[in-house]
């Protein structure tokens, strides 16, 4: 595919001779590359930088499906390019971060497929021709018995065996005419991203490599190719017209305009939602200092009749004594006490006293009991609105 700088292979070849047909037409052609790799059935960018294992795991590219151009990868890294060094440079990039490892039978086995795509387009006076150029290095099959994979490695040739089946699998499919049934593109990453080029709109060639050294390898890989030359592939050129290239900026305005209209009604309908919140905040504060006010003054109020009813009790425990005036009582030995030399007189409570004492007790009782549940109340009620409107209180 790569080649050497006396031997230049396919790729440069092809880098070459495009570039060439580029300056010799006056049309306007601009050309992107991208490149990215297959490993263990995640597809990653070879044209970004890979992210370290001390910042985490690297980026997988996500594959999306669009209804005109077929299954693509989602953030894939494209960059234009002027000349055939220039696509060099980018491969260079990419091959230097291409995963490869050591086995018993390849020092450098590739552990990955890798798909390198050459998108040109031709500018015209009122059309745009686009077409895609995909080179695709697969890794080969492995037998974990010939190359001693263990772990890791092991893991890998699992899915490098996977893909290569179910390209198999699709290849012998498309080959078939009298084949019924789905094309199991999805069934690996690999196949489901070639799907256009396999049996869509594409022209594909495919090259094997045999060798007079191995004659069952060789052997599969001539039937292999033998089946891949009866896929029958339908090519259409990829015109967009001036009406087309209207009609899809048109679409495209309107959807735009559209959101536009929903942001505006979300972004009104947020202004009086925040407008409302506020209007409840401040009647809820309103509603909340008044309650703390009146819980306030009720307090307020048990405290002074607590005051009043310790008083109350204490004048009961501790009567107070009367002297009598001795005047009017005259010498009246029995009411007299002969104990001090002085006479006594017995104080007893009076009974409207007990009855203030007992209503001012019921009444406390009362009070309390009244405060307690308001109070109650007042928490439960600022609980509920609270969940209600996402407000909270202190």
């Amino acid at each position: 595919m790569i080649g050497t700088e006396t031997e230049p292979g396919l790729i440069p070849q092809i880098c070459t001779c495009l570039f060439e047909t580029v300056r010799a037409n006056p049309e306007s052609f601009e050309v992107y590359v991208s490149y990215y790799e297959i490993y263990n059935e995640a597809a990653t960018d070879l044209l970004l930088p890979r992210a370290r294992k001390s910042q985490g795991p690297e980026k997988r590219l996500k594959i999306r499906e669009a209804p005109d151009t077929g299954p693509y990868l989602e953030s894939l890294s494209e960059f234009k390019v002027q000349t055939a060094q220039d696509v060099q440079a980018f491969m260079d990039v990419g091959n230097a971060a291409r995963r490869t490892a050591s086995t018993k039978m390849n020092d450098t086995s590739s552990r990955s497929h890798a798909i390198f795509t050459l998108t040109i387009r031709k500018t015209g006076d009122a059309s745009v021709t686009t077409s895609r150029f995909r080179l695709v290095d697969l890794a080969g099959s492995e037998r974990a018995s010939a190359t001693g994979a263990t772990g890791e490695r092991l893991r890998e040739g699992a899915n490098i065996n996977k893909s290569l089946t179910t390209l198999g699998r699709v290849i012998a499919m498309l080959a078939d005419k009298k084949a019924q049934g789905v094309v199991p593109y999805r069934d690996s990453i690999l196949t489901w991203l070639l799907s256009d080029s396999l049996g869509g709109n594409s022209k594909t060639a495919m090259l094997a490599c045999i060798s007079p050294v191995d004659y069952e390898e060789t052997l599969t890989t001539l039937r292999y190719a033998n089946a891949v030359k009866r896929i029958a592939t339908k090519a259409v050129v990829n015109t967009l017209s001036e009406q087309h290239q209207t009609a899809a900026l048109d679409a495209q305005l309107r959807e735009t305009m559209q959101l536009l209209e929903v942001t505006k009604r979300e972004n009104a309908e947020l202004l009086i939602f925040e407008k409302q919140t506020r209007t409840l905040r401040e009647l809820l504060d309103a509603i909340n200092a008044k309650s703390n006010a009146q819980i306030g003054r009720l307090e307020r109020e048990n405290e002074a009749l607590r005051t009043h009813l310790r008083l109350a009790v204490e004048a009961l425990r501790n009567p107070f004594h009367v002297t009598p005036d001795l005047s009017d009582h005259g010498s009246d030995s029995s009411d007299f006490s002969e104990d001090d030399g002085w006479p006594q007189a017995s104080y007893k409570p009076d009974s409207k006293l007990s009855t203030v004492i007992s209503s001012t007790s019921t009444d406390l009782i009362s009070l309390a009991t009244q405060i307690n549940d308001l109070a109650t109340d007042t928490q439960s009620w600022r609980e509920s609105i609270s969940m209600g409107s996402g407000l909270q209180f202190q």
